[in-house]
This record gives structure tokens, C-alpha cells and sequence, in this order.
């Protein structure tokens, strides 16, 4: 057998194949319900409040996103939406975040306040965001 030198990065193999696996996978935790109040709150005084979605379908990878920036009083500042190819829901939930900071750059925006009912996006800043840092930086 011959022994052969690969310089192969496991961290990275190890990132790629669990975001593969992330992306494709089915989601297991949407069959439970949970009660929960939908209801918008203004930002705090002199902030401006990001909402953003995405939605997708399996039948084609078709997906679009957008969003909406308010101010304090909430008042409809500007808002974008983009048709996009994801690899699921959460894939295209997560790409309108990009899409949402480069108009919020363009527009200077200077307090931002980013708003989302998406768990597993939740999930994916705050435990993941070593995983996921291509995706969303």
C-alpha cells in the first residue's frame, strides 16, 4: 500500500461536509408547534429595524428573499426582495442577511436592529457562527 502525502485540512473537510449535511438534510424539528404572538414593536428611539425572510421550494431550488428597514416611529424607511436558488429554507432565510447589510451600508445606516422568527437562523449566530462565517460575512 503506498503511503501517500496529502495536505488535507480535516477542520475545513469536517465545515464543508456539515454544512453540506445542514443545508440538505431535512428539518426534523418542523413538525412540533409552538404557540407564539406575532406582532411587530418598534425599534428603540433613533434606531432602525431590520425585518428580512426568505422562502424556498424543494420542487426547484427556487427561492426569494427580502426585507424591510423602519425607523423608531415605525415608519418604512426601504425595503428589498431578490429571486435567488437556495439548497432549503434555512439557506435562503440566511441570504437575505448579505443582501439586507449591503444596503444598509449603502445607506449609512448607523443603529440596526436585525429581526427574525427564524430559530434555526437564531441558532446558527449565536451557537454556529464559527460554521457559517463564509455565509454570512
Amino acid at each position: 500500500m503506498n503511503n501517500l502525502n496529502c495536505n488535507l485540512d480535516t477542520n475545513k473537510t469536517i465545515h464543508h461536509a456539515w454544512e453540506f449535511i445542514f443545508f440538505t438534510e431535512k428539518n426534523t424539528s418542523s413538525n412540533k408547534k409552538v404557540k407564539t404572538e406575532i406582532k411587530w414593536h418598534k425599534p428603540p428611539k433613533n434606531m432602525i429595524k431590520l425585518n428580512r425572510d426568505g422562502a424556498f421550494s424543494s420542487n426547484n431550488n427556487a427561492a426569494g428573499l427580502g426585507g424591510t428597514f423602519r425607523n423608531s416611529n415605525g415608519d418604512w424607511i426601504i425595503g428589498f426582495h431578490k429571486e435567488i436558488q437556495a439548497l432549503s429554507a434555512t439557506h435562503a432565510k440566511l441570504m437575505a442577511l448579505p443582501e439586507a447589510l449591503k444596503i444598509e451600508k449603502e445607506s449609512n445606516f448607523i443603529n440596526l436592529e436585525i429581526e427574525t422568527d427564524s430559530m434555526s437562523i437564531i441558532k446558527l449566530m449565536y451557537e454556529d457562527c464559527n460554521n457559517f462565517s463564509n455565509i454570512v460575512s
